[in-house]
C-alpha cells in the first residue's frame, strides 16, 4: 500500500535531483528516505530513480508516474483546505485545471499580483487531459481550465490568454541534423514530407498540429507510434526516429537543432491557449475576480514578459 510519505519523499527527490536535499527538506534522515524510496519501487514494482555519486535521475517509469504523485499530494492538501474554507468563510479556494503544455512559469508569473491582492485565496493546480478538464469543470471540482485553443463547446465560455511559437525538430540521421539544418526558418510545407511525433493522449498538442496543417490546407505524415512526453519527442529526433513540432516552453534550451516553424512566410506559427469557464453556474466572487483578473490584467503582463525577453 503506497503512502503519503513514500510520495512526498518520492516527489522531493525528483524536485532536487539529491537524495540528501531531499532529506533535508522531508526533515528525516538520508537513510530513512532511501528505505522509503526502496519501499515505494517495491510497491509499484519498478524503478523511480536512476543513482550515481554525482546525479540522480529520474528513470522512464518515474518520470511517468512523478505527475500522479504530485496530483495525489495536491489533492490531500486541497482536502484541507477545503476544511478550512468550510469552517471559515473568509479562507476561499481557486481551483484551475491545466492541460499539460502549459508554460507554468510564465502562468506563475501572472498569478503573483493576484495572489498578492487575494491572500486569503488559496490556488491550486490540477493537471488533466483536456477531456478530464471538461468533465471536471461539469462536475465543479475544478472552477476554470487553461488549455490550448479548441472548437468552442456550447457548455463552455471562453477568453484568449496567451500564443506561443512552435519550433520544429528535425529528425537525426547517424547525428547528422538533414531537414533545415542550414534554415533560419522552415515552412509548413516544407516539411510535409517528414514523419511528425504526436504525443498520446489528449494534452492537445495533436489537436493543436492537424489544425494547423488543416488550416494552411497541408497533410502532413504523422508518425505511427506516439510519445509519451514532450520530452520522448525531442529525445526521438535525436535518435533519427521521427521528427517534432513543440511550443518552446517544453523542449531543452540548449537543443540547438530547433528551428522556428512558419505557417507561411513572415508569420510565426503559433499555438493558442485560453480559460474556459462553465457558462451557467454562479461562480463565487473570488472566482469572478480571478476571471476579471486575466481578461484586464493578464494580457498585458504576458506582453511585458513577451518583450523582455525578445
Amino acid at each position: 500500500m503506497v503512502n503519503i510519505n513514500q510520495l512526498r519523499f518520492f516527489c522531493e527527490v525528483a524536485r532536487n535531483t539529491s537524495f540528501s536535499k531531499a532529506a533535508d527538506v522531508c526533515c528525516v534522515t538520508q537513510p530513512t528516505l532511501s528505505n522509503t524510496i526502496a519501499q515505494l519501487e517495491d510497491v509499484l514494482q519498478g524503478k523511480l530513480f536512476n543513482r550515481s555519486t554525482r546525479k540522480v535521475k529520474l528513470t522512464a517509469f518515474g518520470a511517468h508516474v512523478l505527475p500522479l504523485a504530485e496530483a495525489t499530494l495536491a489533492t490531500r492538501d486541497e482536502f484541507v483546505e477545503a476544511a478550512k474554507a468550510f469552517q471559515n468563510p473568509q479562507h476561499k479556494l481557486l481551483r484551475i485545471g491545466l492541460s499539460p503544455l502549459i508554460d507554468m512559469r510564465l502562468l506563475n508569473e501572472i498569478l503573483q499580483p493576484f495572489k498578492a491582492r487575494h491572500e486569503h485565496v488559496e490556488v491550486f493546480f490540477k493537471e488533466c487531459y483536456l477531456d478530464d478538464l471538461s468533465h471536471r469543470m461539469d462536475d465543479e471540482t475544478i472552477d476554470l481550465a487553461i488549455m490550448p485553443k479548441r472548437e468552442s463547446h456550447i457548455r463552455f465560455a471562453t477568453m484568449p490568454l496567451y500564443a506561443e511559437a512552435l519550433y520544429f525538430l528535425p529528425c537525426e540521421h547517424d547525428g547528422q541534423v538533414m531537414t533545415g539544418s542550414n534554415k533560419s526558418a522552415l515552412l509548413l510545407s516544407d516539411i510535409v514530407d517528414e514523419n511528425i511525433i504526436l504525443t498520446a493522449g489528449g494534452c492537445g498538442l495533436g489537436d493543436s498540429i492537424k489544425t494547423l496543417f488543416r488550416e494552411a490546407s497541408l497533410e502532413f505524415k504523422e508518425y505511427s507510434g506516439q510519445a509519451v512526453s514532450y520530452k520522448a519527442i525531442e529525445d526521438w529526433a535525436g535518435l533519427g526516429i521521427g521528427a517534432g513540432i513543440l511550443p518552446q516552453s517544453t523542449f531543452s534550451e540548449d537543443h540547438a537543432s530547433a528551428i522556428p516553424l512558419l505557417r507561411k512566410a513572415g508569420m510565426q506559427a503559433m499555438i493558442e491557449y485560453e480559460v474556459s469557464y462553465a457558462k451557467n453556474i454562479e461562480h463565487a466572487s473570488h472566482v469572478n475576480a480571478f476571471l476579471t483578473y486575466l481578461q484586464e490584467i493578464a494580457p498585458r503582463l504576458i506582453q511585458g514578459r513577451v518583450q523582455s525577453r525578445a
